[in-house]
């Protein structure tokens, strides 16, 4: 009997998107809630202690983080995999993915408050990032993904953020130095069934947010 899934996830949360691709990846079924009042308010905080999305219940219990949750669909559900064989090519795939969350997301993160506030993020925080996209193209070697031919767990994260740094970048008129073979990396992304599901209705909501958040100070 397979377990019943229950996602807590906003539409708009990058974390959330790349719980999404890992589950459709793996052809899973899952219900989906947003967090009563918003996932700072108490009454989220009663389910989630940590205020944090995503969290998935599975029959009850709770995993809290997405690296945590995709990992363990990983564990659970072994079709489609999202780590290969090898314990090496393994540990580059996770190596690979926590650089995402820990470097890439976090530099991409620290845009907000500017936009928020209606303003040109500063260069340092573009540099960051350019920074950031320069250290991928040594470490990732993607053909044409970051494992070969088939979606890794590493490849979850990815798209969603070059999808919001394109988003950003127009809205703002921001330059980025995109190195040629991320570009490329991005492209074989998103001919992904699974990474084109999630990044379709993602692009929307963050484009609407983007453009609100701007007009609304301009």
């Amino acid at each position: 009997m397979s377990s019943k899934l229950r996602l807590h996830a906003t539409p708009g949360s990058l974390y959330s998107a790349k719980v999404r691709i890992a589950l459709r990846h793996k052809g899973l079924d899952w219900n989906e809630v947003e967090p009563e009042g918003g996932y700072r308010s108490d009454a989220y905080r009663k389910r989630v202690p940590q205020g944090t999305v995503p969290a998935l219940e599975v029959d009850g219990a709770l995993i809290v983080d997405s690296e945590a949750i995709v990992e363990y669909l990983e564990e659970t559900y072994p079709a489609a995999p999202l780590l290969p064989g090898a314990p090496l090519d393994r540990a580059r795939i996770r190596s690979l993915s926590r650089f995402h969350d820990t470097a890439l997301e976090p530099a991409i993160r620290a845009l907000f408050p500017s936009i928020r506030e209606g303003k040109r993020p500063p260069n340092a925080l573009i540099e960051r990032i350019n920074t950031q996209l320069a250290i991928l193209e040594r470490i990732a070697k993607p053909s044409p993904l970051l494992g070969g031919a088939a979606l890794a767990l590493a490849d979850c994260g990815y798209p969603v953020s070059f999808a919001t740094l394109d988003i950003l970048a127009t809205c703002t008129g921001i330059q980025l130095d995109w190195p040629e073979a991320i570009r490329q990396y991005q492209g074989a992304l998103d001919r992904v069934p699974a990474v084109d599901a999630v990044l379709t209705p993602y692009r929307d909501i963050t484009t609407k947010w983007a453009e609100a958040a701007l007009g609304a100070r301009a």
